[in-house]
């Protein structure tokens, strides 16, 4: 394996969200990783590897330490990382870290040594109250939460704990009393990095953490000990929390509690339903661009200059643009429009994340093809890395087209992409103010700009070139 030194910085990610529930094993994983590759995709995120209940397709942990017989045995892990190393493929998992299943063995335990007053170290992993009381640490609210209002969390009754314990989420049916960890713990703690060393062991290169704001009295430097710094205690990985960045300064995630990625809840978050931050979709609706720029200088920008790196898409079956051209319902938007979301999301200047569902298309062959291509250019030009700057450039309607420079970080490439934003065919005029030979990276094809540039798009249409000065 010859991963490249933060190799997400130009990560291209396959998402195998939540295998379980969707009958994929390990084995039919394994059996992908070729297409995977062929498609032009550089690194895996591995949905759940743990074995699990039936909460949120098995986060709600019954076993850290075991595959989920659902999904094969920990062999076939093995020959699942074994696979994607060989190919130079980089392997990313999803873990929650934050609360179990209520027939998780040691909060079982916890109970009857709650109900006997042993204080054992399984006892101390939750946090309990005679009189649904305790105090819960909120010095930093807004980034880890523990506020009953904001979260509708609550405290239920263990009739074999004979006390009540501190819920945060309750399943999809809302009827589960999910027992959450307490980070405020010692013995948490400990058992925290025990898993995180664990699943590194197994050859991760990093892992999505799910929720990591609610997680009970925590605090940065509870979390970087226990996470984070973990993480980090193997060479060349990376770490994401998942939903951070929602209702909190995502800069803080970076330089406080050593990420390095966040969710881009800036660009978009269809899954709270913000419409405020899908800045892509408002542009495809009403054919005006601007706000995506705005976006991202509020956002993705200020992350990048924090050391970080954003990540376009929410996690799982409403992992946004690039699953829904995958397979995804997609209310009123054509294939065309679709596209042009996916490729402002691969030039832009973000992690490109697809779900697996690009396996079982019903799109067009020509659809998958410009798709295809798109990505294998994302993975392929330094300059649309997730690092890469941005700099946008005058068109003749600005209102209407988003054209702007892409810069690596490492050497002297620039790439120029030209967007049009309206559903119709549109000769666009981009303002270089300067002389420069250009070259198209889909067709090769040469041409010499003086100031301006000027090209034919159709509708909801695209340009990326080379550009030589």
């Amino acid at each position: 394996m010859s991963l490249k030194p933060r190799w997400w910085e130009n990560a291209t990610i396959i998402h195998f969200h939540s295998p379980k529930h969707k009958g994929r094993t390990l084995k039919q994983m394994i059996g992908l990783i070729d297409e995977v590759q062929e498609w032009g995709f550089n690194a895996i995120c591995m949905g759940i590897p743990y074995h699990g209940g039936i909460q949120y397709s098995g986060l709600d942990v019954l076993d850290y330490y075991a595959v989920d017989p659902a999904l094969g045995s920990m062999d076939d892990f093995d020959e699942l990382v074994t696979a994607c190393h060989d190919r130079d493929i980089a392997v990313t998992a999803f873990l929650n870290l934050g609360y179990a299943a209520t027939e998780f063995r040691p909060f079982l335990q916890a109970c009857d040594d709650v109900k006997a007053g042993v204080d054992s170290p399984e006892s101390r992993w939750f946090v309990w109250s005679d009189t649904k009381s305790a105090e819960l640490d909120r010095s930093q609210v807004p980034f880890f939460l523990n506020d009953v209002e904001v979260n509708s969390s609550s405290w239920e009754f263990s009739e074999r704990a004979g006390k009540y314990h501190w819920v945060r989420w309750r399943g999809r049916s809302g009827e589960e009393d999910l027992p959450q960890f307490d980070y405020g713990a010692e013995s948490w703690q400990e058992e925290c990095r025990r898993v995180v060393r664990f699943w590194m062991d197994k050859g991760l290169d990093g892992m999505m953490v799910d929720a990591v704001p609610e997680y009970t009295n925590c605090t940065w430097e509870v979390n970087n000990s226990t996470i984070t710094d973990v993480v980090h205690e193997y060479p060349n990985t990376f770490v994401l929390p998942e939903g951070a960045g929602i209702r909190s300064d995502p800069v803080a995630w970076i330089t406080e509690g050593h990420y390095d990625s966040v969710q881009d809840y800036g660009i978009r978050d269809s899954r709270v339903g913000r419409r405020w931050a899908q800045a892509i979709r408002l542009a495809l609706e009403s054919g005006n661009p601007t706000g995506i720029e705005i976006k991202l200088r509020l956002y993705r920008d200020r992350v990048v200059k924090a050391g970080g790196v954003t990540w376009a898409s929410v996690m799982g079956d409403m992992s946004g643009p690039a699953l829904r051209v995958m397979g995804e319902t997609t209310g009123n938007l054509s294939p065309a429009q679709m596209l042009l979301e996916v490729v402002t999301l691969a030039t832009v200047g973000e992690l490109f994340v697809a779900g697996d569902r690009i396996f079982d298309p019903i799109w067009s062959t020509r659809f998958l093809s410009q798709l295809k291509e798109s990505i294998k250019a994302r993975q392929k030009y330094p300059a649309l890395c997730a690092t890469g700057s941005r700099r946008r450039l005058p068109t003749n309607n600005d209102n209407h087209y988003y054209a702007f420079l892409r810069a690596s970080t490492t050497d002297n490439e620039l790439l120029l992409v030209v967007l049009n934003y309206q559903s119709e065919d549109r000769i666009i005029k981009v303002y270089l103010d300067w002389e420069a030979e250009l070259i198209d990276v889909f067709s090769g094809k040469h041409q010499k700009v003086k100031k301006t540039l000027q090209l034919s798009l159709p509708p909801y249409g695209y340009s990326i070139f080379e550009v030589h000065r």
